[in-house]
């Protein structure tokens, strides 16, 4: 049996914004068993366990995005026309999820000259999640500068003499749930003859949500060219199909932002004409009639006895089908029109790799080296969780005159690097101290850098006349190296009970590596942490 509790919490701000501290925090909780029995025909498990998840945000309800004048002027370092302010309200997601399997493994038997391992399993599993906005948040985003304004009546979106906002995004107070039931079972036969080892295979798996039938093709092979385990070549072609499908269902449920406009002028008192009733419905999402996402993987290569250790050589190709994209649907009775999520996207992935690993007295060495590459249809499945704008984003292309696109046709912010290495080395040190360390190396990529603020000129009818926005250029961005360290001292303390204390250091040379660009903001992946560790084994 197995128990796990994991609290975390983080304190984070805005970069620029200012009153926008906000938490994160974490907390989950499983319970697991495993039981096993042992019969004449093979071994019997059950395995069932649950698990309980929570992650909340508190942070300021109200995000604004102020005119860079008058008292509103801590902006004009980022030599931009807006200065911004707080944040996008309080959240709570939890999921809570009850898993059951249970799986036979039968004696190999044996008919003629092959030898036969059947392997059969049934999983169930049934998933709760929840979205729970505390208060409803407004994103303030256009105003107007008025020495007279008035904000009695509006104490959020105005400041008295100086500025009143006339559009903003509303995201209601709501607790939205959904339930998900899931079903699997698998069917495989281990084959083995002379020197070959063949193992076909089907796995099925059905959910309440999709209510698809998904059947899963699994082969692997492996071939002991020699008979004496030095030289092996592998083989597999695999299918899988996506599971992450509450997060989809919940959505269904969950209220998604909208935009509410007022006059930009005054009434006759000064005040700020009063914001809309809240009679249209948000945009939802929809999600019927869709294939469930499936990547479809081929895996060839070769293990060999090297030096002493184990050399591996790996092709993987992997085709993802069927993927998950968004669109606009068509307008209902109220005029308003839906998220469709939809099959269209696509990606392509191809990796090769080779390895070699060793253990040599109190020595252990690792050592591998990849190369990827990705083309995906689409950057993610659909927008994030909390997006604050509902509309097409327009950027300029600074590398090609500053011409007018959509954000969505912009080279990819952070591209996979091609090139990756990494090295292991381990060693066993007196008085049962052991020392590990990790080296990374990742080759540089082309990225996306922001080139300021630009007044751009209607090109085309669906553009404004005149608008400000951000020109983005490619750039070039460096290789990195990192290294990680970890130091155990482990101790016996009486028979097989005793104590093993760690201390981590992540980025130990703290290398500031870029990590794209966000809007006019340069980001860096983290650098350097420690992380102090203590276990009792019994």
């Amino acid at each position: 049996m197995t128990a796990i509790h994991a609290p975390y919490e983080e304190d984070r701000f805005k970069s620029q914004t200012v009153n926008s501290d906000f938490s994160l925090f974490e907390e989950t909780t499983s319970v697991s068993s495993t039981y096993e029995h042992f019969f004449a025909m093979g071994k019997f498990q059950l395995e069932a366990g649950y698990k309980t998840s929570e992650n909340s945000r508190e942070a300021p309800a109200n995000h604004y995005s102020w005119d860079n004048t008058g008292i509103n002027d801590w902006g004009v370092d980022r030599t931009g026309s807006k200065s911004f302010e707080g944040g996008y309200g309080d959240i709570e997601k939890t999921q809570d999820s009850f898993e059951w399997s249970i799986s036979s493994e039968f004696t190999p038997v044996r008919t003629g000259l092959v030898t036969h391992g059947i392997n059969v399993g049934f999983e169930y599993n049934l998933f709760q999640g929840s979205f729970d906005r505390k208060e409803t948040t407004y994103i303030f985003s256009k105003s107007e500068l008025s020495g007279d304004v008035d904000c009695t009546n509006d104490p959020i979106g105005c400041i008295d003499n100086n500025e009143f906002f006339y559009q903003r995004f509303a995201y209601d107070a709501k607790d939205s749930t959904a339930r998900m039931a899931t079903y699997g079972a698998y069917l495989e036969d281990n084959l083995q003859f002379w020197h070959l080892t063949f193992r076909p295979g089907v796995r099925f798996s059905y959910d309440d949500f999709l209510h698809n039938d998904n059947w899963a093709p699994r082969l692997a092979a492996t071939w002991d060219i020699f008979g004496n385990g030095d030289t092996l070549l592998v083989g597999g072609w695999n299918r899988y199909y996506g599971k992450t499908l509450l997060t989809y269902k919940l959505r269904e449920a969950i209220l998604k932002g909208r935009l509410e406009s007022r006059s930009q002028t005054l009434s006759a008192d000064n005040q700020p004409e009063p914001w809309p009733d809240p009679t249209q419905a948000p945009r939802s999402y929809r999600y019927s009639n869709l294939a469930t996402p499936y990547s479809d993987e081929a895996v060839v290569g070769v293990d060999q006895a090297l030096m002493g250790g184990r050399l591996n050589l790996t092709y993987v190709r992997r085709d993802g089908e069927d993927e998950f994209a968004q669109e606009t649907g068509e307008p209902d009775l109220d005029g308003n029109k839906p998220l469709v999520l939809n099959n269209n996207g696509s990606s392509r992935h191809e990796e090769y790799s080779a390895a070699w690993e060793r253990n040599f007295g109190k020595h252990y060495v690792s050592i591998n080296i990849v190369y990827q590459e990705t083309n995906t249809s689409n950057e993610s499945y659909d927008d994030k969780f909390d997006d604050l704008v509902d509309i097409e984003r327009i950027c300029l292309d600074a590398d090609d005159n500053n011409k007018v696109i959509s954000c969505s046709e912009l080279t990819r912010r952070d591209y996979n690097r091609p090139w990756v290495a990494n090295l292991t080395y381990s060693v066993k040190l007196p008085y049962n101290f052991s020392f590990t360390n990790f080296t990374k190396y990742r080759s540089g990529y082309v990225g996306l850098v922001a080139n300021g603020f630009s007044t751009a000129e209607k090109t085309a009818a669906n553009f404004p006349t005149e608008f400000t926005v951000t020109s983005y250029r490619e750039e070039k961005q460096p290789e990195s190296w990192i290294f990680d360290w970890k130091l155990d001292w482990r101790q016996n303390l009486f028979r097989s009970q005793g104590i093993q204390l760690s201390l981590e250091v992540y980025n130990v040379f703290n290398q500031k590596v870029p990590a794209g660009a966000e809007t006019d903001v340069q980001t860096y992946e983290i650098g350097r942490q420690f992380w102090a560790g203590m276990e009792y084994y019994f």
